[in-house]
């Protein structure tokens, strides 16, 4: 059975949505739908990743779309990676009361 299409929510769900349908030349694609149910390969998944990083200024590992190939749970992952960064940016000498906390 097929499941409902569920639409992009978050800015970055929506780059990463249309990364997908310029990368598997699909119309249209669902936060849940699989990478690789929709037609998806090792060579594609590669392009998906460069294009990514290249939209989204983080480097994902290819392996994080072997392990989460969803829009979802891709878009949690360059959530994360985006957080780390700009924790890394900021100065040694903030207060700890100044500082993000969030898991890894």
């Amino acid at each position: 059975p097929e499941r409902p299409l569920v639409a992009p929510r978050t800015p970055t769900e929506e780059a990463l949505a249309a990364i997908w349908v310029q990368v598997l030349g699909i119309d249209e694609v669902g936060i849940r739908d699989s990478f690789f149910e929709l037609g998806g390969h090792s060579l594609l998944a590669t392009q998906l990743i460069s294009r990514v990083r290249d939209v989204c200024h983080v480097e994902i590992p290819l392996r994080n779309l072997f392990d989460t190939p969803n829009i979802a749970d891709l878009a949690k992952a360059v959530e994360t990676l985006r957080w780390a960064a700009r924790a890394r940016q900021r100065p040694a000498h903030l207060a700890e009361t100044e500082r993000e906390e969030g898991v890894l």
